[in-house]
């Protein structure tokens, strides 16, 4: 009798498939495994079964943890595709697509898989309407059909969204709603995607959800697919507008994108004919570009006469006004007004906000906190001093400016009254019904002071949104020539245009490929002299490459990051370079992480 070879890999940064040697009957690909490695006991997934290996003295299987596979050979495929474009290890993805439940090392009885469905319509269309619940009834119809043989995806952006949303979604479709989200615990979300093994079922969730997708998956809509919380801002760094694309080409079924404005790379497959626009939303709003120069009487005001009897005349009106202030805390740090000293972060190369909501000296990034000290700790001479305006200075300095009013932070109130925001409250509030008149944006050039090619189109996107539900919208900026104000009360086809025509200028994306390597490590000296020998050995394939810099800010948690950034127009040949050498790169002593665009 022939031996079972067992191929498998772990949720570990190796790319590499392990053979063990397998004595039960019932031994299948996608099935979770317990196994001895590296001395200790560790839970793996069944990639293939084999007859020979090259390896002597094999280590048995010592449990088979699943009745039926976790994972389909589909999925195996999908999660093989994902790895190689973003850089990962197979093993990496395979444990994305599955529930926290099952990545520990127990018995789960599982129902059988679901066949494969393949689809025969890829066609994709983005509907561009100015309101989910426009959006929604434009694609109710198609979710009915689907749903006759098939499951759903609905993909939204946000939690607080999904949650808005799925009251009159489970009203309309009573008994097929599976709802998948980060704030379910654990058994939670494992009895969701035993839901979604059944079939037929339309899934609402967070970008999650597409890892849990069904076999028998018919469609795919991503609801505001523009939106920011779609590149993920931790590992791994997946943009799911390419994930649910590579999907829905994977398994050949039509793809709805929708939102107030497509993505640049939604623009580009619209203008090469690759996708279908359905334009539903009229501009009729005006934007106000404001220089400060001309409002600016004293440096230490924010408001000027004009911006305050403005204020209070949208506010003698009964109305309520938004003030959206990017900057958190009290001030941006804290400075002896004698010998300059400023207070640091232990753990961080940063600064210490003053927080006097927390009565505290706090670091953004770590969460490390001091008590607030009068005195200088170096010439213990010196006062500290607060330098700059956070979002709790200007609740203070707009509460002195009109006492009558009801000022709130963060909350709608009911009017007249100030609310006062910041770029987020936004996004988690858009499909609310908001009694907002006006909105003052202040710092938008701090929006556009940051150093990614994405920051003028996010801040588009952005003040073209607030314009959808806003009547008014006065923006000061000390930069009212930046080509983003020549064309935001314009057609958003001429900025697009414009945008895309700068990105194929430097080839960035949707031209080129980015990829950011970003290393990190405890010590400083090591870690730069690595960072140097990686960039020399990636020079070697003649790439174009930037670095290494620092990261912001250098130093997070006693860990220093510098990075590489690479930049080139073919995709794969670039991937396959950087996952190629990044593999050798890997070591305990520091942690790589690879972003790609």
């Amino acid at each position: 009798m022939d031996e079972k070879i067992a191929k498998v890999v772990f949720n570990i940064p190796v790319n590499k498939e392990f053979d063990y040697l397998c004595t039960q009957e019932n031994i299948d690909k996608g099935k979770r495994v317990e196994v001895e490695f590296n001395r200790r006991k560790m839970l793996g997934i069944v990639t293939s079964i084999s007859s020979k290996t090259s390896i002597t003295n094999l280590k048995s299987i010592s449990n088979i943890c699943d009745t039926y596979p976790s994972l389909s050979e589909e999925k195996l495929e999908f999660a093989k595709k994902l790895a190689k474009k973003y850089i990962l290890t197979w093993g990496e993805v395979i444990f994305m697509m599955l529930p926290n439940y099952l990545k520990r090392i127990k018995f789960v009885d599982l129902p059988p898989l679901l066949s494969s469905y393949i689809g025969k319509d890829k066609s994709k269309v983005f509907v561009k309407l100015n309101s989910f619940y426009k959006r929604y009834q434009f694609y109710k119809k198609q979710i009915q059909e689907i749903l006759e043989n098939n499951s759903v995806i609905l993909c939204l952006p946000l939690i607080d969204y999904l949650k808005e949303v799925s009251y009159c979604i489970e009203e309309d479709f009573p008994g097929k709603v599976v709802l998948v989200h980060s704030s379910n615990s654990s058994r939670e979300n494992f009895l969701s995607w035993l839901e979604i093994r059944k079939g037929r079922r339309l899934i609402l969730g967070t970008p999650m959800s597409l890892f849990y997708y069904p076999e028998d998956l018919g469609l795919i809509i991503l609801e505001e697919e523009n939106s920011p919380y779609y590149s993920q801002q931790k590992k791994p760094y997946f943009n799911i507008l390419d994930i649910v694309v590579m999907l829905s080409e994977f398994k050949n079924i039509k793809v709805i994108l929708s939102g107030n404005y497509p993505t640049l790379f939604t623009y580009r497959m619209y203008k090469e004919d690759k996708i279908i626009l359905v334009d539903g939303y009229r501009e009729d709003k005006r934007i106000e570009i404001l220089d400060f120069k001309n409002f600016y009487y004293k440096r230490k005001n924010l408001f000027t006469p004009f911006v305050i009897e403005l204020m209070r005349k949208k506010l003698e009106e009964g109305k309520n006004i938004l003030i959206l202030w990017s900057r958190k805390n009290y001030s941006l740090f804290l400075r002896c007004n004698q010998c300059g000293y400023v207070i640091k972060c232990r753990r961080c190369s940063s600064y210490l906000k003053l927080s006097l909501e927390k009565k505290l000296c706090v670091c953004s990034w770590c969460g490390y906190y001091e008590n607030i000290v009068d005195k200088c700790k170096i010439c213990n001479s010196g006062y500290m001093v607060p330098v700059g305006v956070g979002i709790e200075r200007l609740e203070s300095i707009v509460r002195k400016i009109f006492p009558e009013f009801l000022v709130s932070r963060g909350e709608v109130i009911n009017p007249p009254g100030i609310i006062l925001g910041n770029y987020n409250f936004f996004n988690f509030f858009v499909e609310r019904k908001l009694d907002i008149d006006a909105c003052f944006i202040l710092d938008i050039d701090n929006m556009l002071s940051l150093v990614d090619y994405e920051t003028t189109f996010n801040a588009f996107i952005y003040l073209k949104k607030i314009a959808c539900y806003v009547k008014d919208i006065y923006v000061f900026t000390h930069n009212p020539s930046h080509y983003i104000f020549e064309s935001i009360n314009d057609s958003w086809e001429k900025f697009y245009e414009k945008e895309l025509s700068l990105r194929r200028q430097f080839n960035f994306p949707p031209y080129g490929i980015m990829v950011k390597v970003i290393l990190k490590g405890k010590d400083k000296n090591k870690l730069l002299k690595r960072l140097e020998s990686l960039y020399n050995r990636l020079k070697e394939f003649n790439l174009e490459i930037f670095g290494p810099v620092e990261e912001f800010p250098f130093k997070v948690r006693d860990n220093y990051g510098g990075a590489l950034v690479i930049k080139g127009k073919n995709r794969k040949m670039i991937s396959d370079i950087c996952g190629q050498v990044i593999q050798k790169y890997k070591s305990s002593a520091y942690r790589i992480t690879v972003i790609v665009r």
